[in-house]
């Protein structure tokens, strides 16, 4: 097996959830030999109760320092995130143009759902309604997920604290020009497929690809949809990285 350990992967996962989400995209990259780094966002994996304390800064601070411990030890280095993950690594790409690539899955920019609308535009509501039971909607909008570790409740307030971040986000899509995967399931009842057009439509990149799951729902890598999803992801890497070396040695 050739060596890629000069190429390397930050891997986000979702609200409520942990790096679990993302485990079987660590073992598939690492076992290609990439150097790949999964992380758990500040106040998770702990208690649902420490998200109280969390602002998006939180997570972009934390998300941009690993990134930056990636990036000394690999000259090629790409961002993978998955739902708020996502949106977390269309914000870093934003700001960091030297990345190689982007990979966004069931992710979206602007308002997909009446809930998602309603907490846009009333963020006082955290105020009044403090937690969102996650075990009641998960059938319906997550999907059936195996060995998925996440918070059976989340605070409203993270949900308002995304907000904020999309605010910061939307007005500098415009300076994502790398690389772009945009994978989603069909199937998400959780993030509207719609999520893909608002990406599109957004950014400046000239090299945009989307990979439409057929199976499965929000949590793509640990439903059913995820072998698709890492053949999609596999095809996409050889192309792009088989591209940088190119250029490299030409």
């Amino acid at each position: 097996m050739a060596s890629h350990s000069k190429n390397g992967f930050l891997l986000i996962h979702g609200l409520g959830s942990n790096c679990t989400v993302m485990r079987p995209l660590e073992d598939f990259l690492t076992n290609k030999g990439f150097k790949v780094l999964n992380i758990t966002l500040p106040g998770h994996n702990t208690s649902s109760k420490d998200l109280l304390k969390i602002g998006w800064q939180d997570w972009v601070h934390y998300c941009q320092g690993k990134l930056e411990l990636l990036m000394e030890e690999c000259p090629t280095t790409f961002i993978v995130g998955t739902s708020l993950g996502g949106v977390l690594a269309l914000y870093l790409a934003a700001i960091n143009p030297e990345l190689s690539g982007v990979i966004s899955c069931a992710t979206a920019v602007k308002p997909y759902n009446f809930l998602s609308w309603f907490v846009v535009n009333f963020r006082f509501i955290h105020y009044f309604v403090r937690w969102i039971k996650i075990e009641k909607i998960s059938s319906k909008f997550i999907g059936n997920p195996q060995n998925w570790e996440a918070y059976k409740k989340i605070p409203v307030k993270s949900l308002v604290e995304i907000a904020k971040l999309l605010d910061e986000l939307n007005p500098i899509l415009g300076n994502i020009k790398q690389p772009i995967l945009i994978v989603h399931s069909e199937n998400d009842e959780a993030v509207s497929i719609k999520g893909i057009t608002q990406i599109t439509s957004s950014i400046s990149s000239k090299d945009q690809s989307i990979a439409r799951i057929s199976k499965g729902g929000h949590v793509i890598m640990l439903d059913e949809g995820c072998t698709q999803a890492l053949t999609e992801i596999e095809n996409w890497i050889d192309v792009r990285i088989s591209k940088i070396d190119f250029n490299l040695f030409n």
